[in-house]
Protein backbone atom coordinates (compact mmCIF):
# COMPACT_ATOMS: atom_id res chain seq x y z
CA UNK A 1 0.00 0.00 0.00
CA UNK A 2 0.84 3.56 -0.63
CA UNK A 3 0.17 5.01 2.80
CA UNK A 4 3.04 3.32 4.92
CA UNK A 5 2.60 5.49 8.12
CA UNK A 6 -0.04 8.09 9.38
CA UNK A 7 -0.01 10.14 12.87
CA UNK A 8 -1.44 13.51 13.98
CA UNK A 9 0.57 15.13 11.91
CA UNK A 10 0.59 13.76 8.17
CA UNK A 11 1.35 10.63 6.55
CA UNK A 12 4.78 8.90 5.18
CA UNK A 13 3.66 7.21 2.06
CA UNK A 14 5.53 5.59 -1.63
CA UNK A 15 4.87 6.43 -4.60
CA UNK A 16 6.67 3.61 -5.68
CA UNK A 17 4.41 1.22 -3.53
CA UNK A 18 1.32 2.35 -5.25
CA UNK A 19 2.50 2.45 -8.89
CA UNK A 20 3.50 -1.44 -8.50
CA UNK A 21 0.03 -2.00 -6.77
CA UNK A 22 -1.93 -0.90 -9.31
CA UNK A 23 0.02 -2.59 -11.70
CA UNK A 24 0.35 -6.16 -10.31
CA UNK A 25 -1.69 -7.82 -12.90
CA UNK A 26 -1.36 -6.30 -16.15
CA UNK A 27 -2.74 -8.03 -19.42
CA UNK A 28 0.09 -7.91 -21.64
CA UNK A 29 -1.00 -10.32 -25.30
CA UNK A 30 -3.85 -12.20 -23.21
CA UNK A 31 -1.07 -13.08 -20.12
CA UNK A 32 -1.19 -11.65 -17.02
CA UNK A 33 2.40 -9.23 -16.02
CA UNK A 34 3.42 -7.51 -13.00
CA UNK A 35 5.58 -4.09 -13.90
CA UNK A 36 6.87 -1.52 -11.37
CA UNK A 37 8.47 1.92 -11.77
CA UNK A 38 11.91 1.44 -12.87
CA UNK A 39 14.51 0.96 -9.72
CA UNK A 40 16.57 3.55 -10.16
CA UNK A 41 13.75 6.43 -9.80
CA UNK A 42 13.08 6.71 -6.20
CA UNK A 43 16.75 6.07 -5.46
CA UNK A 44 17.16 9.74 -3.46
CA UNK A 45 19.59 8.83 -0.75
CA UNK A 46 21.56 12.31 -0.63
CA UNK A 47 20.29 15.39 -0.08
CA UNK A 48 20.61 17.69 -3.29
CA UNK A 49 23.93 20.03 -3.33
CA UNK A 50 23.28 24.08 -3.04
CA UNK A 51 23.64 25.25 -6.51
CA UNK A 52 25.59 28.89 -6.30
CA UNK A 53 23.64 30.92 -8.41
CA UNK A 54 24.77 35.18 -9.39
CA UNK A 55 22.76 37.45 -8.09
CA UNK A 56 21.37 35.84 -5.02
CA UNK A 57 21.55 38.94 -2.74
CA UNK A 58 20.04 40.98 -5.56
CA UNK A 59 17.13 38.61 -6.14
CA UNK A 60 16.78 38.14 -2.43
CA UNK A 61 15.87 41.82 -1.50
CA UNK A 62 13.92 41.81 -5.37
CA UNK A 63 12.02 38.80 -4.23
CA UNK A 64 8.43 39.13 -2.78
CA UNK A 65 9.11 36.26 -1.62
CA UNK A 66 11.06 37.27 1.09
CA UNK A 67 8.38 38.22 4.06
CA UNK A 68 7.94 37.77 7.43
CA UNK A 69 4.75 36.03 6.88
CA UNK A 70 6.60 32.99 4.73
CA UNK A 71 9.48 33.25 7.43
CA UNK A 72 7.28 32.07 9.80
CA UNK A 73 5.55 29.06 7.71
CA UNK A 74 9.22 27.69 6.21
CA UNK A 75 10.12 27.80 10.01
CA UNK A 76 6.42 25.95 11.00
CA UNK A 77 7.08 23.45 8.28
CA UNK A 78 10.50 22.90 9.53
CA UNK A 79 9.41 22.25 13.40
CA UNK A 80 6.25 19.80 12.07
CA UNK A 81 8.66 17.56 10.12
CA UNK A 82 11.56 17.57 13.05
CA UNK A 83 8.54 16.21 14.75
CA UNK A 84 7.12 14.07 12.53
CA UNK A 85 10.53 12.45 11.26
CA UNK A 86 10.90 11.72 15.19
CA UNK A 87 8.07 9.79 14.78
CA UNK A 88 9.18 7.96 11.99
CA UNK A 89 12.58 6.96 13.81
CA UNK A 90 11.01 5.85 17.03
CA UNK A 91 8.02 3.49 14.84
CA UNK A 92 10.64 2.23 13.11
CA UNK A 93 9.58 3.59 9.59
CA UNK A 94 12.68 4.44 8.33
CA UNK A 95 16.61 4.50 9.81
CA UNK A 96 18.87 6.99 10.59
CA UNK A 97 21.76 7.50 7.84
CA UNK A 98 25.15 6.56 9.18
CA UNK A 99 26.38 7.66 5.85
CA UNK A 100 29.36 9.67 6.24
CA UNK A 101 29.76 10.57 2.52
CA UNK A 102 28.89 14.40 2.36
CA UNK A 103 29.50 14.60 -1.51
CA UNK A 104 27.70 12.12 -2.83
CA UNK A 105 25.12 12.80 -5.56
CA UNK A 106 21.80 10.85 -6.98
CA UNK A 107 23.96 10.40 -10.07
CA UNK A 108 22.06 6.83 -11.03
CA UNK A 109 18.47 8.57 -10.15
CA UNK A 110 19.04 11.37 -11.82
CA UNK A 111 20.81 10.22 -14.79
CA UNK A 112 17.64 7.63 -15.29
CA UNK A 113 15.06 10.44 -14.60
CA UNK A 114 16.39 12.53 -17.49
CA UNK A 115 16.99 9.15 -19.60
CA UNK A 116 13.47 8.42 -19.22
CA UNK A 117 12.04 11.87 -18.97
CA UNK A 118 13.69 12.38 -22.47
CA UNK A 119 12.46 9.13 -23.75
CA UNK A 120 8.63 9.44 -22.58
CA UNK A 121 9.19 12.93 -24.39
CA UNK A 122 9.74 10.98 -28.01
CA UNK A 123 6.30 10.28 -28.19
CA UNK A 124 4.20 13.30 -28.74
CA UNK A 125 0.67 12.43 -28.58
CA UNK A 126 -2.06 14.94 -29.18
CA UNK A 127 -5.59 15.04 -29.56
CA UNK A 128 -6.31 11.65 -28.75
CA UNK A 129 -8.88 10.37 -26.37
CA UNK A 130 -8.43 7.24 -24.56
CA UNK A 131 -10.37 5.04 -21.87
CA UNK A 132 -9.78 1.73 -20.59
CA UNK A 133 -12.75 0.00 -18.99
CA UNK A 134 -11.27 -3.40 -17.97
CA UNK A 135 -8.57 -4.53 -15.70
CA UNK A 136 -4.54 -3.05 -16.52
CA UNK A 137 -3.65 -3.34 -20.01
CA UNK A 138 -0.22 -2.47 -22.13
CA UNK A 139 -1.52 -1.07 -25.39
CA UNK A 140 0.31 -0.18 -28.74
CA UNK A 141 -0.36 3.37 -29.72
CA UNK A 142 1.50 5.48 -32.38
CA UNK A 143 4.24 2.97 -33.16
CA UNK A 144 5.00 2.88 -29.32
CA UNK A 145 3.74 0.83 -26.03
CA UNK A 146 1.98 2.81 -23.03
CA UNK A 147 0.40 0.82 -19.51
CA UNK A 148 -3.02 2.13 -18.33
CA UNK A 149 -4.60 1.10 -15.17
CA UNK A 150 -7.79 -0.17 -15.25
CA UNK A 151 -10.57 2.18 -15.40
CA UNK A 152 -9.41 5.34 -16.53
CA UNK A 153 -10.15 7.51 -19.43
CA UNK A 154 -7.84 10.15 -21.09
CA UNK A 155 -7.73 13.30 -23.01
CA UNK A 156 -4.57 14.42 -24.54
CA UNK A 157 -5.15 18.00 -25.13
CA UNK A 158 -4.13 21.69 -24.50
CA UNK A 159 -6.68 23.05 -21.48
CA UNK A 160 -8.14 25.61 -23.43
CA UNK A 161 -10.37 22.43 -25.34
CA UNK A 162 -11.44 21.23 -22.01
CA UNK A 163 -15.16 22.91 -22.40
CA UNK A 164 -15.36 21.19 -25.50
CA UNK A 165 -14.55 17.91 -24.24
CA UNK A 166 -15.91 17.70 -20.99
CA UNK A 167 -19.14 19.92 -21.86
CA UNK A 168 -21.69 19.09 -19.03
CA UNK A 169 -20.02 16.97 -17.17
CA UNK A 170 -20.15 17.68 -13.15
CA UNK A 171 -16.62 16.37 -11.03
CA UNK A 172 -17.10 16.02 -7.76
CA UNK A 173 -13.64 16.03 -7.23
CA UNK A 174 -10.94 18.41 -9.50
CA UNK A 175 -7.29 18.24 -9.20
CA UNK A 176 -4.67 20.38 -10.70
CA UNK A 177 -0.94 20.86 -11.02
CA UNK A 178 -0.35 24.10 -12.52
CA UNK A 179 2.92 24.79 -14.56
CA UNK A 180 2.79 27.97 -12.50
CA UNK A 181 4.91 30.81 -14.26
CA UNK A 182 8.36 30.75 -12.45
CA UNK A 183 11.53 32.33 -12.88
CA UNK A 184 13.54 29.61 -12.40
CA UNK A 185 12.18 27.61 -15.40
CA UNK A 186 11.88 30.34 -17.64
CA UNK A 187 15.96 30.68 -17.04
CA UNK A 188 16.26 26.70 -17.41
CA UNK A 189 13.80 26.83 -20.29
CA UNK A 190 16.33 29.10 -22.32
CA UNK A 191 18.82 26.45 -22.04
CA UNK A 192 17.09 23.39 -22.38
CA UNK A 193 14.31 21.94 -24.18
CA UNK A 194 13.19 19.70 -21.17
CA UNK A 195 10.64 22.43 -19.59
CA UNK A 196 6.49 22.42 -20.00
CA UNK A 197 4.93 25.34 -21.03
CA UNK A 198 4.20 28.03 -18.18
CA UNK A 199 0.84 29.61 -17.34
CA UNK A 200 0.60 32.97 -16.19
CA UNK A 201 -2.27 33.13 -13.28
CA UNK A 202 -4.56 35.01 -15.22
CA UNK A 203 -4.80 31.91 -17.88
CA UNK A 204 -4.85 29.40 -14.68
CA UNK A 205 -8.11 31.85 -13.41
CA UNK A 206 -9.74 31.51 -17.12
CA UNK A 207 -10.35 27.41 -16.88
CA UNK A 208 -14.04 26.57 -16.35
CA UNK A 209 -13.51 24.76 -12.99
CA UNK A 210 -16.92 26.82 -11.86
CA UNK A 211 -19.04 24.85 -14.84
CA UNK A 212 -17.05 21.55 -13.95
CA UNK A 213 -17.34 20.85 -10.59
CA UNK A 214 -20.50 19.61 -8.85
CA UNK A 215 -22.16 21.92 -6.16
CA UNK A 216 -20.69 19.34 -3.28
CA UNK A 217 -17.25 19.08 -5.27
CA UNK A 218 -13.66 19.77 -3.91
CA UNK A 219 -11.08 21.33 -5.79
CA UNK A 220 -7.55 20.51 -4.60
CA UNK A 221 -4.30 22.52 -6.17
CA UNK A 222 -1.10 21.79 -5.98
CA UNK A 223 0.73 25.68 -5.71
CA UNK A 224 4.36 26.63 -5.73
CA UNK A 225 5.54 28.61 -2.19
CA UNK A 226 5.38 31.75 -4.24
CA UNK A 227 3.77 33.84 -2.11
CA UNK A 228 2.22 35.93 -5.18
CA UNK A 229 0.69 32.62 -6.56
CA UNK A 230 -0.50 31.81 -3.27
CA UNK A 231 -2.73 34.91 -2.76
CA UNK A 232 -3.89 35.11 -6.11
CA UNK A 233 -5.16 31.42 -5.93
CA UNK A 234 -6.76 32.27 -3.04
CA UNK A 235 -8.47 35.77 -3.21
CA UNK A 236 -8.95 35.53 -7.42
CA UNK A 237 -8.69 32.53 -9.05
CA UNK A 238 -11.29 30.48 -6.34
CA UNK A 239 -13.38 32.99 -6.41
CA UNK A 240 -13.82 33.31 -9.38
CA UNK A 241 -14.24 29.26 -9.81
CA UNK A 242 -17.26 29.83 -6.84
CA UNK A 243 -14.99 27.79 -4.19
CA UNK A 244 -13.87 28.69 -1.04
CA UNK A 245 -10.51 28.21 0.58
CA UNK A 246 -10.72 25.44 3.23
CA UNK A 247 -7.18 23.66 4.24
CA UNK A 248 -3.45 23.80 3.27
CA UNK A 249 -1.00 20.57 3.74
CA UNK A 250 2.50 20.47 2.78
CA UNK A 251 4.44 17.53 0.55
CA UNK A 252 8.02 16.95 1.98
CA UNK A 253 10.12 15.78 -0.50
CA UNK A 254 12.83 13.37 1.47
CA UNK A 255 15.28 10.88 0.95
CA UNK A 256 15.15 7.38 1.63
CA UNK A 257 16.33 7.69 5.11
CA UNK A 258 13.99 10.82 5.79
CA UNK A 259 16.65 13.39 5.39
CA UNK A 260 14.80 17.26 3.66
CA UNK A 261 15.68 16.73 -0.41
CA UNK A 262 17.11 20.14 0.83
CA UNK A 263 17.83 22.74 3.52
CA UNK A 264 15.14 24.77 4.90
CA UNK A 265 16.28 28.13 3.57
CA UNK A 266 15.95 31.99 4.25
CA UNK A 267 12.98 32.99 1.51
CA UNK A 268 13.05 33.49 -1.51
CA UNK A 269 15.60 29.82 -1.41
CA UNK A 270 14.63 27.11 -2.78
CA UNK A 271 12.60 24.70 0.31
CA UNK A 272 12.22 20.81 0.69
CA UNK A 273 8.43 21.58 0.22
CA UNK A 274 5.62 22.49 -1.83
CA UNK A 275 2.06 23.18 -0.86
CA UNK A 276 -1.68 21.47 -1.67
CA UNK A 277 -4.51 23.89 -1.68
CA UNK A 278 -8.25 22.72 -0.96
CA UNK A 279 -11.08 24.47 -1.49
CA UNK A 280 -14.74 23.48 -2.22
CA UNK A 281 -18.33 25.24 -2.54
CA UNK A 282 -20.04 23.76 0.15
CA UNK A 283 -16.93 23.58 3.31
CA UNK A 284 -19.21 21.44 5.93
CA UNK A 285 -19.04 18.46 3.86
CA UNK A 286 -15.64 18.25 4.04
CA UNK A 287 -14.83 19.55 7.83
CA UNK A 288 -13.51 15.70 8.35
CA UNK A 289 -10.07 17.17 5.76
CA UNK A 290 -7.58 17.94 8.82
CA UNK A 291 -5.39 21.29 8.43
CA UNK A 292 -1.27 21.76 8.00
CA UNK A 293 -1.13 17.59 7.22
CA UNK A 294 2.40 16.88 5.93
CA UNK A 295 2.25 14.07 3.44
CA UNK A 296 6.13 13.29 3.15
CA UNK A 297 7.61 11.03 0.51
CA UNK A 298 10.67 10.02 -1.50
CA UNK A 299 9.62 11.83 -4.68
CA UNK A 300 10.34 10.64 -8.67
CA UNK A 301 13.91 11.59 -10.39
CA UNK A 302 11.35 12.55 -13.32
CA UNK A 303 10.38 16.01 -13.71
CA UNK A 304 7.49 17.63 -12.58
CA UNK A 305 6.52 14.02 -10.95
CA UNK A 306 3.41 14.48 -8.05
CA UNK A 307 2.95 11.77 -6.33
CA UNK A 308 -0.96 10.19 -6.07
CA UNK A 309 -3.01 11.15 -3.50
CA UNK A 310 -5.36 8.81 -3.78
CA UNK A 311 -4.85 6.92 -0.54
CA UNK A 312 -4.79 9.93 1.72
CA UNK A 313 -8.24 11.31 0.02
CA UNK A 314 -10.17 8.40 0.29
CA UNK A 315 -11.42 8.22 3.31
CA UNK A 316 -12.88 11.79 2.89
CA UNK A 317 -14.28 11.10 -0.62
CA UNK A 318 -17.87 9.83 -1.22
CA UNK A 319 -17.96 6.32 -2.60
CA UNK A 320 -17.74 6.27 -6.33
CA UNK A 321 -16.77 9.72 -6.54
CA UNK A 322 -16.28 11.31 -9.78
CA UNK A 323 -12.44 12.55 -10.42
CA UNK A 324 -10.90 14.67 -12.64
CA UNK A 325 -6.86 15.64 -12.77
CA UNK A 326 -6.02 18.67 -14.68
CA UNK A 327 -2.32 19.05 -16.13
CA UNK A 328 -2.26 14.97 -15.47
CA UNK A 329 1.18 13.25 -16.68
CA UNK A 330 -0.06 9.99 -15.60
CA UNK A 331 -3.07 8.09 -15.06
CA UNK A 332 -5.32 6.59 -11.94
CA UNK A 333 -7.70 4.13 -11.98
CA UNK A 334 -11.43 5.47 -11.33
CA UNK A 335 -10.13 9.07 -12.38
CA UNK A 336 -10.25 11.05 -16.00
CA UNK A 337 -6.90 12.62 -16.74
CA UNK A 338 -6.66 15.98 -19.05
CA UNK A 339 -3.75 17.44 -20.37
CA UNK A 340 -1.29 17.89 -23.46
CA UNK A 341 1.16 15.49 -21.53
CA UNK A 342 -1.48 13.03 -20.01
CA UNK A 343 -0.18 9.68 -20.72
CA UNK A 344 3.62 10.88 -20.77
CA UNK A 345 4.38 8.79 -17.50
CA UNK A 346 2.39 5.75 -18.94
CA UNK A 347 5.20 4.94 -21.40
CA UNK A 348 6.63 1.96 -21.05
CA UNK A 349 10.08 2.83 -21.00
CA UNK A 350 9.52 3.97 -17.14
CA UNK A 351 8.38 0.21 -16.26
CA UNK A 352 9.97 -2.63 -15.56
CA UNK A 353 8.81 -6.28 -15.05
CA UNK A 354 8.28 -7.15 -11.47
CA UNK A 355 9.79 -10.51 -10.83
CA UNK A 356 8.96 -10.40 -7.33
CA UNK A 357 5.12 -11.11 -8.10
CA UNK A 358 5.90 -13.50 -10.55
Amino acid sequence: MSLIYEDNLGYFISHADFIEKIYENVNVKETSKSFKFQNDLFEIKYPYKKLKTRNCLKRKLEDDECNSSFRSEVDHVKNLYSLFYNNLITNEVIQINSSSDKDARNEEALAAGQNLYDTSGLYNVKDVIGENTNEAIEVEMQGTHYIFPENCKFYCSAVNNITKHLENEKFDVILLDPPWWNKYIRRKKAKVNDTYAMMYNDDLKGLPIEDLISETGLVIVWCTNSTSHLSYLKEVILEKWKVKYMRKWYWMKVTIAGEPICNFSEPPGKQPFEQIVFAARDRDIFVDIPDERLVVSVPSALHSHKPPLEKLLQKFLPVNSKRLEIFARYLLPNWTSYGLEAIRFQHCSLYEENNNNS
